[in-house]
Protein backbone atom coordinates (compact mmCIF):
# COMPACT_ATOMS: atom_id res chain seq x y z
CA UNK A 1 0.00 0.00 0.00
CA UNK A 2 1.79 3.11 -1.18
CA UNK A 3 -0.75 5.46 -1.17
CA UNK A 4 0.01 8.50 0.94
CA UNK A 5 -2.42 11.50 1.48
CA UNK A 6 -0.08 14.00 1.80
CA UNK A 7 1.04 15.86 -0.99
CA UNK A 8 4.44 15.27 -2.17
CA UNK A 9 6.76 17.92 -1.23
CA UNK A 10 7.91 20.75 -3.97
CA UNK A 11 11.70 20.86 -4.02
CA UNK A 12 13.01 23.92 -5.65
CA UNK A 13 15.03 22.22 -8.18
CA UNK A 14 11.69 21.06 -9.46
CA UNK A 15 10.36 24.43 -9.83
CA UNK A 16 8.94 25.24 -13.18
CA UNK A 17 12.06 27.18 -15.08
CA UNK A 18 9.69 30.17 -15.61
CA UNK A 19 9.03 30.55 -11.93
CA UNK A 20 12.73 29.91 -11.21
CA UNK A 21 13.50 32.92 -13.06
CA UNK A 22 10.74 34.94 -11.42
CA UNK A 23 12.40 33.88 -8.31
CA UNK A 24 15.92 34.91 -9.46
CA UNK A 25 14.99 37.89 -10.70
CA UNK A 26 13.70 38.89 -7.32
CA UNK A 27 16.62 38.03 -5.56
CA UNK A 28 18.99 39.66 -7.94
CA UNK A 29 16.19 43.19 -7.44
CA UNK A 30 16.61 42.83 -4.34
CA UNK A 31 20.08 43.15 -3.67
CA UNK A 32 19.76 45.98 -6.38
CA UNK A 33 17.70 47.76 -3.96
CA UNK A 34 20.48 47.67 -1.08
CA UNK A 35 21.47 51.48 -0.27
CA UNK A 36 24.18 50.96 1.99
CA UNK A 37 26.13 48.34 3.99
CA UNK A 38 23.68 48.34 7.13
CA UNK A 39 21.02 47.45 4.49
CA UNK A 40 23.13 44.52 3.28
CA UNK A 41 23.69 43.60 6.42
CA UNK A 42 20.20 43.20 7.59
CA UNK A 43 18.48 41.49 4.40
CA UNK A 44 21.59 38.93 4.72
CA UNK A 45 21.17 38.25 8.09
CA UNK A 46 17.55 37.40 7.12
CA UNK A 47 18.03 35.80 4.05
CA UNK A 48 20.80 33.56 5.15
CA UNK A 49 22.14 31.29 8.10
CA UNK A 50 24.94 31.75 9.84
CA UNK A 51 27.00 28.87 8.14
CA UNK A 52 25.64 29.85 4.95
CA UNK A 53 26.66 33.80 5.45
CA UNK A 54 30.27 32.23 6.89
CA UNK A 55 30.47 29.98 3.76
CA UNK A 56 29.52 32.75 1.26
CA UNK A 57 31.90 35.58 3.33
CA UNK A 58 34.70 32.36 3.08
CA UNK A 59 34.13 32.61 -0.77
CA UNK A 60 34.83 36.49 -1.23
CA UNK A 61 37.74 36.13 0.53
CA UNK A 62 38.98 33.07 -0.88
CA UNK A 63 38.89 34.86 -4.12
CA UNK A 64 40.41 38.10 -2.88
CA UNK A 65 43.39 36.16 -1.87
CA UNK A 66 43.64 34.17 -5.25
CA UNK A 67 43.48 38.02 -7.31
CA UNK A 68 45.95 39.41 -4.93
CA UNK A 69 48.45 36.37 -5.74
CA UNK A 70 48.55 34.07 -2.51
CA UNK A 71 49.21 30.60 -2.54
CA UNK A 72 46.83 28.20 -1.76
CA UNK A 73 48.49 26.86 1.57
CA UNK A 74 48.62 30.61 3.01
CA UNK A 75 44.65 30.71 2.35
CA UNK A 76 44.52 27.37 3.89
CA UNK A 77 46.30 28.79 6.62
CA UNK A 78 44.33 32.03 6.96
CA UNK A 79 40.72 30.92 6.65
CA UNK A 80 41.11 26.99 6.86
CA UNK A 81 39.29 26.38 4.22
CA UNK A 82 39.70 23.21 2.19
CA UNK A 83 41.89 23.30 -1.02
CA UNK A 84 38.47 21.61 -2.92
CA UNK A 85 36.57 25.49 -1.87
CA UNK A 86 40.23 26.87 -3.22
CA UNK A 87 40.27 25.37 -6.46
CA UNK A 88 36.07 25.56 -6.77
CA UNK A 89 36.60 29.53 -6.37
CA UNK A 90 39.36 29.44 -9.02
CA UNK A 91 37.73 27.89 -11.24
CA UNK A 92 35.25 30.47 -11.23
CA UNK A 93 37.60 32.97 -11.47
CA UNK A 94 38.90 31.35 -14.39
CA UNK A 95 35.86 30.87 -16.37
CA UNK A 96 34.74 33.69 -16.57
CA UNK A 97 34.21 35.77 -12.31
CA UNK A 98 34.13 39.27 -13.72
CA UNK A 99 31.28 39.68 -11.09
CA UNK A 100 33.81 38.62 -8.18
CA UNK A 101 36.56 40.74 -9.80
CA UNK A 102 34.21 43.53 -9.60
CA UNK A 103 33.07 43.52 -6.43
CA UNK A 104 36.72 43.09 -5.03
CA UNK A 105 38.15 45.94 -6.45
CA UNK A 106 35.49 48.03 -4.91
CA UNK A 107 35.92 46.00 -1.43
CA UNK A 108 36.53 49.11 1.13
CA UNK A 109 39.85 48.26 3.19
CA UNK A 110 37.71 48.42 6.50
CA UNK A 111 37.48 45.00 8.28
CA UNK A 112 34.62 46.32 11.20
CA UNK A 113 31.01 45.44 10.62
CA UNK A 114 28.82 48.45 9.26
CA UNK A 115 28.78 51.27 11.78
CA UNK A 116 24.98 51.04 12.20
CA UNK A 117 25.12 47.41 12.68
CA UNK A 118 27.26 47.46 15.57
CA UNK A 119 25.06 49.55 17.58
CA UNK A 120 22.02 46.95 16.78
CA UNK A 121 20.96 44.12 19.11
CA UNK A 122 20.63 41.57 16.15
CA UNK A 123 24.54 42.21 15.15
CA UNK A 124 24.49 39.76 11.99
CA UNK A 125 28.41 39.65 12.53
CA UNK A 126 28.14 38.36 15.96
Amino acid sequence: MNKSYFPPEKRLDKVPPSLREDLIFDLINAFGLIKNSFEAAQLLQDLLTKKELDNLSKRLRVAKKILSGSKQEEIVEELHCGFGTIARVQTWLQQGGAGLRNIIVKLPKRKNAPRSARNSSTHPFS
